[in-house]
């Protein structure tokens, strides 16, 4: 049996690199850096997991989060924040996301993030937990 199929999305070359150094022991690992490219590579491959770099999503950041849920229903997504703010964090649990943590997530952490969520668990950071 192959890999299981991950997406990066970021449109910052140094934190695909960062995030994916790691992951790509366990997993198969495609990047992406624009937004047309991550609908495209989601729709087509249907990914088990998608890792997104919230700030990809542009100014509608969490209502992108929707769409791109809808273009593969069955991928569980970890949001990764520039600033993670509790409310923003709800708001992407609620509209489908398995996790959502800061961007500057240490890469094993994050390993043991994608493993959580990939298990069907929730990623957030304690602090969030109350407001849900």
């Amino acid at each position: 049996m192959g890999k299981v199929l991950i997406v990066i999305a970021s449109a910052v070359a140094e934190t695909r690199k960062r995030w994916s150094h790691l992951l790509r022991v366990t997993f198969a690992v495609c990047e992406v850096a624009e937004l047309r490219a991550l609908e495209q590579v989601v729709a087509n491959l249907k990914p088990s997991i998608l890792v997104l770099d919230l700030t990809l999503l542009g100014p509608g950041r969490v209502r992108g989060l929707q769409h791109i849920k809808g273009l593969s229903p069955t991928t569980k997504t970890l949001v990764l924040a520039d600033n993670p703010d509790d409310g923003e964090g709800i708001c992407a649990l609620k509209a489908g996301a398995k996790g959502y943590y800061t961007r500057a997530i240490d890469p094993a952490h994050l390993k043991k993030a994608v493993e959580a969520v990939q298990k069907g668990e929730i990623w957030v950071q304690r602090k969030l937990i109350p407001g849900l």
